[in-house]
This record gives structure tokens, sequence and C-alpha cells, in this order.
């Protein structure tokens, strides 16, 4: 049987993401080798604790937020709608996702029954995707292109 992380991460790359487990001393080189390529001005951090419009945010090539939660049994992350930053993990072209193993759930149902569970808070299964036109899967249609998961393990 798989741990919570193992299945946690099959499930995530099995809907595209991308999970990078590390240590969390690997922490920033990992986050620095992701955006490598990208100019700094195009790359928003909502874990430095700044704050930008919603405008700016869209214009973005890059947005980089903590999660409240992963769900294993989906590869999901969860995000609290109250929180100020959560469209960072909406508007950039790609979304750079951190999450602490330790924040790992099996189910929905027992994420929703435990007390870290907020009142308002989205899903995020994969990279954006539709297929409403033409039954053509196209990513990025409704938010990022790819999602990039750092999981901070124990």
């Amino acid at each position: 049987m798989a741990s919570l992380t193992e299945q946690f991460i099959i499930e995530a790359e099995a809907v595209h993401s991308v999970v990078h487990a590390i240590r969390r001393e690997a922490l920033e080189e990992t986050i620095r080798l992701l955006v490598e390529n990208v100019a700094p001005e195009k790359i928003f951090r909502s874990t430095l604790g700044l704050r930008i419009d919603r405008s700016s945010l869209a214009k973005m090539e890059i947005g980089i937020s903590t999660m409240l939660a992963g769900i294993a049994d989906t590869g999901s992350l969860i995000v609290d709608l109250s929180s100020p930053d959560h469209l960072v993990s909406l508007l950039p072209t790609r979304h750079i996702a951190i999450l602490h193993e330790s924040n790992l759930y099996a189910t929905l149902s027992e994420f929703l029954m435990s007390p870290a569970a907020p009142l308002r808070y989205t899903q995020i299964t994969g990279p954006s995707k539709t297929a409403d036109i033409e039954k053509i899967l196209v990513y990025g249609a409704h938010g990022p292109v790819r999602l990039d998961i750092v999981l901070i393990q124990n």
C-alpha cells in the first residue's frame, strides 16, 4: 500500500502536475531552478508577504504560493479563498505551489472534517484545462498552463 505522499505524487502527476519532492533546506534552490529563465519582474511570490493588484498579477508569468493542504486520492491542492493571495494560483501562466507533506490528507472528506478546513476553499487538480471547443483538450484556458508542486517532505 502506498503512503499518502506516494499516492499524492502518483495522482498529481496523472493529472499533468509536475511534482518536485524535496527536503526543506532545498526549497530556495528548487525555486531558483524553476524560475531561472524568467525575468524577476514577471514572478510574483505571495510567500514574501507582498500584495499585488489583480491586473498586474494577471500579467505575471509565474505565481508562487503556499497551499493549505493536499488531497492524496486525487492529487489535488486546497487553497483558502479567504486568503488575499489566492489569485496567485489562478492568474499567472504558471503556478508553483508549495505544499508541506504534513498537510496531506487521504481524502477531501478527511480534510473537511479537520480543524484546518476553511469555510471557503477551492480545489486545484492539475493545470487548467478544458475540452469545450470541439472536444479538443486545451491547457491554460481558465488558469495556469503549468502546475509545479514543490512538496516539502518532513
